[in-house]
């Protein structure tokens, strides 16, 4: 069987929140009772005092019917050359945020 070779660096799992080989990646907490199913996603975006030539993903949450919530200013995403991984990017630009290795799950009434 022949393989493509392309090892993924993000992946979104089954509640289609973001990791890494590290952990989660944009998040302290899974929220169960708010499913993201899509994103929205911009390539090289500015991010706070982040130097806009470096490569930047912004992820935006999308709900099932395409809307977006205009208070969501997105988790920014970032290659991270001291540990080799893709990491958030906190929202000053400048630092990138720890992943998380086993979030709490909330469930909260809709």
């Amino acid at each position: 069987m022949a393989t493509s070779g392309w090892e993924p660096e993000l992946k979104a799992d089954a509640n289609d929140e973001i990791t890494n080989g590290a952990g989660y990646v944009g998040i302290d907490f899974i929220d169960d009772s708010r499913p993201i199913p899509y994103y929205r996603v911009n390539f090289s975006s500015s991010w706070g005092a982040r130097d806009p030539s470096l490569f930047t993903i912004v992820l935006v949450s999308m709900n099932r019917d395409g809307k977006i919530d205009p208070e969501d200013a997105g988790t920014a995403i970032g290659w991270n050359p001291e540990v080799g991984r893709f990491q958030e990017i906190e929202p000053n630009g400048e630092e990138f945020a720890p992943e998380v290795k086993a979030p709490k799950h909330i469930r909260t009434s809709k």
